[in-house]
């Protein structure tokens, strides 16, 4: 009688749900040594958020484990970003022995900016996502014109109607 390793029986059971069709068990993470060269794709930070003044260059970054190959694909509020498409974006990658660190730079951002990104690694054993909610904090407080401004009068004091009037709105 043969006698398998935990990592060989969990192999040959993902294995058999592949060959079954069975697309639950295809799609479940194999549980290894995170240093062993064959793991399904996973994050071990699953959401930060990120705070960047308007104007400011962001950095946004996910370091996905797992077996190579892996991609890594990004999404802005769930729609995919092509950064090669927009000029204010950039995506670098760096592969490590166990995993790629993928970062997303935009620059000078502003408010359109400000969005749930998604990270998303996947290689042949699974998948996995990272989320990010960048938030853009704005400038100081918005200064009006002076036309929109009335009198400024002190609280619980009487105003006279003639001050009213010649006030510029």
């Amino acid at each position: 009688m043969a006698t398998y390793s935990n990592q060989e029986k969990a192999d040959m059971h993902f294995m058999y749900g592949l060959a079954n069709g069975n697309d639950l068990e295809a799609e479940r993470k194999v549980k290894r040594d995170p240093l062993s060269p064959a793991f399904a794709a996973h994050f071990t930070n699953k959401f930060h958020a990120e705070i960047v003044k308007k104007g400011q260059d962001a950095k946004l970054s996910c370091e996905a484990y797992g077996e190579r190959p892996l991609t890594i694909l990004w999404t802005k509020d769930k729609q995919p970003l092509n950064a090669k498409l927009m000029s204010r974006y950039r995506q670098t990658e760096t592969v490590f022995t166990n995993g790629t660190l993928s970062e997303l730079l935009i620059e000078s951002v502003d408010r359109s900016d400000s969005a749930l990104f998604t990270c998303l690694a996947r290689n042949s054993y699974g998948k996995d996502e990272s989320n990010i909610q960048l938030i853009i904090q704005g400038t100081s407080i918005q200064k009006f014109p002076e036309r929109f401004i009335g009198p400024v009068v002190p609280m619980n004091s009487p105003v006279e109607v003639s001050q009213i009037r010649n006030t510029v709105v």
